[in-house]
């Protein structure tokens, strides 16, 4: 077998050309309109759902549904821009943003004042965000931010880009079979 490595690509930020903040915007009314109901729905949890959707649709088809880039924040991987974005939207009467008392701190929910222009969106892209909203129905804010921080969330600097690529850090602890496979692929390749 051969040991040369194989070829390096660019990591995936964003992708400009699908028009994100244009994606982004629709997909807020979107999940803002079917969380409606969800006590716990808020913009930490919005923005979970976005990041999640992105990252599980290029997982499975290597293609986000937004394009646009997230960054490490403490709560959690956001999209770059995100609080201009709902204020835009606020102000343009697309949404309303709540303040509410939840435990003792503040959580701002937004409501959707319009329905979602989903054309732009195939019906793939949808199951994935339905999905995901739906996996995250149960979970608080707190929850949701602390299911984001994982490894690639770790090893980034605050404020730095998320790669879509991080889907694939795994943030399970190592099999005995995961041992042993790398161990076996290390002596085949002459890792050291």
């Amino acid at each position: 077998m051969d040991a040369r490595p194989a070829p390096s690509r660019e990591v995936t930020y964003d992708r400009p050309e699908m028009k994100p903040i244009e994606r982004v915007r629709e997909l807020i009314v979107y999940v803002a309109t079917r969380s409606a109901y969800d006590r716990a729905f808020g913009v930490t949890k919005l923005n979970k759902i976005l990041w999640w959707s992105d990252t599980w649709a290029f997982g499975l088809h290597g293609r986000p549904i937004t394009g646009c880039p997230y960054v490490r924040l403490p709560q959690g991987p956001v999209p770059d821009g995100i609080d201009e974005l709902r204020e835009q939207m606020r102000q343009r009467g697309d949404i309303a943003i709540t303040q509410e008392d939840h435990y003792g701190r503040t959580r701002h929910k937004v409501i959707a004042l319009r329905r979602a222009d989903l054309r732009q969106f195939s019906g793939e892209e949808i199951a994935i965000v339905n999905a995901v909203i739906e996996q995250q129905s149960d979970r608080n804010a707190r929850s949701v931010s602390r299911r984001s921080h994982g490894k690639m969330w770790e090893a980034l600097p605050h404020q730095s880009r998320m790669p879509y690529e991080s889907v694939f850090v795994s943030d399970a602890k190592p099999t005995r079979y995961d041992v042993a496979r790398t161990k076996e692929l290390a002596r085949e390749l002459g890792w050291k």
